[in-house]
C-alpha cells in the first residue's frame, strides 16, 4: 500500500482502480479520525439529553445534506422519536417559525452558509427553540445561530470534493447522538425498533 500522505491527495486522471479505492477510503478514514478528536463528549451527552426531553425534533438540510436529514429522521423514527424532517426551503422555515422552547431544530450544512437552513435557524431561535448545527465549517453564519455546534473535519479536493468524507463523518456524529438518545430508555427504544421492523416485514421483497 502507498504512503498515507501520498494517498490523501487529489485524484489523478491516470490513477488505477486500486489507487482510487485507496485514496477515497483514506480520505474518509482521516476525516473520521480527525473528527473524533475534536468532538466534545460532554456536549454530545447534553444534546442527547435535550433530544430525549424534546417534544419535537426537526431535521433539515438541502442537497447532499438533505440526505443526512432523512437518515436522521429514519433512525430516530424507528425507535419512537418525536421527529420530522424536510429538505424543502419553504417548509423548513415555516416549520421553524412554529417551534417552541420544547422544540429542537437540527440543521446539516456542509458550508454552514446554506440560506434556507440559516433562515430556519433564525426563525427557530426567535421562538426560543434549541438549534443544533452539524457542519464542516465552524466559523460560519450558521454557527452564529446555533446553541450547539458539531463539526466534521474533512479536507477537500476539486474532483471528489470534501463533501463525501464530511458526510461520512457527520453520519457518525449523528450515530453517536442516536445511541446516547437510545440509552436513556433502552428497553422502550428496543421495543419500538422491534415494532417498526416487524410492521414493514411484508413490504420487503
Amino acid at each position: 500500500m502507498q504512503n498515507q500522505n501520498d494517498l490523501h491527495k487529489e485524484l489523478d486522471p491516470n490513477d488505477g482502480v486500486k489507487t482510487v479505492i485507496e485514496k477515497v477510503f483514506t480520505t474518509s478514514i482521516i476525516a473520521l479520525q480527525e473528527t473524533m478528536q475534536v468532538l466534545d463528549p460532554g456536549e454530545l451527552k447534553r444534546v442527547a439529553e435535550k433530544f430525549f426531553a424534546a417534544e419535537q425534533i426537526l431535521f433539515v438540510g438541502v442537497g447532499g445534506s438533505g440526505a443526512l436529514a432523512l437518515d436522521a429522521y429514519h433512525k430516530f423514527l424507528r425507535i419512537g422519536g418525536r421527529v420530522q424532517y424536510t429538505t424543502d426551503s419553504h417548509l423548513m422555515v415555516m416549520s421553524a417559525s412554529l417551534m417552541t422552547s420544547k422544540s429542537i431544530l437540527v440543521g446539516f450544512s456542509h458550508s454552514g452558509r446554506t440560506t434556507a437552513v440559516v433562515e430556519a435557524f433564525k426563525a427557530a431561535r426567535a421562538q426560543n427553540a434549541i438549534t443544533v448545527a452539524i457542519t464542516n465549517t465552524p466559523e460560519s453564519l450558521l454557527s452564529q445561530y446555533s446553541d450547539h455546534l458539531f463539526c466534521s473535519v474533512a479536507q477537500g479536493s476539486p474532483i471528489n470534493g470534501e463533501g463525501a468524507a464530511a458526510r461520512i463523518a457527520q453520519l457518525n456524529i449523528l450515530d453517536i447522538l442516536f445511541v446516547l438518545y437510545a440509552q436513556h430508555d433502552y428497553e422502550k427504544c428496543l421495543a419500538n425498533l422491534t415494532k417498526t421492523i416487524e410492521c414493514v416485514t411484508n413490504l420487503r421483497a
